[in-house]
């Protein structure tokens, strides 16, 4: 067993020091005491050393990779196509044409008619007139009748003098305006001697003209 030098204190306290090199490590001390507080025995036990790291051992080598999988297997060869394309059909014949219908016979020809009554026709001459409050005087079988200036008109009722004009005679009357709005005929009454003729129109201001022939 090794000797180590040490030496122990006794403290006041009535705890022991001991003290030895500083590289010694104590477990604990067991210190015994006389009847007069003498030291009579010092057990000290004493730690052993730590042992060295122990050397790590090399690496050992990568095992070797193992072989690839075995090659790809060959493509299957390829199918047979469908069959050929069937042969048209033949084309079907033209149908023959029918034959030209025969030439119907000419008709006769019929009796000349007889030759109708004259109708009648308009009177003769042609003129113009102005009318003062819806009244004019024109004796002309054709003519123009103006009217005098309207304001804010819808209807306008003019009174023809007129001595080519009978009570059966046919009136025509042909309407319009200076406004070149719409204008229209509502009534031509035949007299002995004289014709009334209403008009209907858009509201107009301005005049308006009659053109008019007398049938007898």
């Amino acid at each position: 067993m090794p000797q180590y030098p040490m030496s122990i204190s006794f403290v006041s306290d009535g705890t022991t020091q001991i003290d030895g090199p500083s590289a010694l490590i104590f477990d604990g001390a067991t210190v015994s005491r006389g009847a007069t507080g003498e030291l009579t025995q010092v057990h000290v036990g004493v730690s052993g050393t730590t042992g060295a790291t122990g050397v790590t051992g090399p690496t050992g080598h990568q095992g070797a990779t193992g072989p690839a999988g075995g090659p790809t297997g060959a493509a299957g060869p390829t199918g047979p196509s469908g069959g050929p394309t069937g042969a048209a059909g033949p084309t079907g014949a033209a149908g023959a044409a029918g034959a030209t219908g025969a030439t119907g016979a000419t008709g006769h020809i019929g009796a000349t008619g007889n030759t109708g009554a004259t109708g009648p026709g308009p009177a003769l001459g042609h003129g113009s007139a102005t009318a003062v409050a819806g009244a004019a005087t024109l004796n002309q079988g054709s003519g123009v009748i103006t009217s005098e200036g309207l304001t804010s008109q819808q209807e306008y009722t003019l009174t023809l003098t007129n001595s080519v004009v009978a009570a059966t005679s046919t009136v025509v009357v042909t309407p319009s305006n200076s406004a070149g709005s719409l204008t229209w005929i509502k009534s031509i009454t035949a007299g002995s001697g004289s014709v009334v003729i209403v008009a209907g129109t858009q509201t107009l201001t301005g005049t308006m003209k009659f053109n008019f022939g007398v049938f007898n």
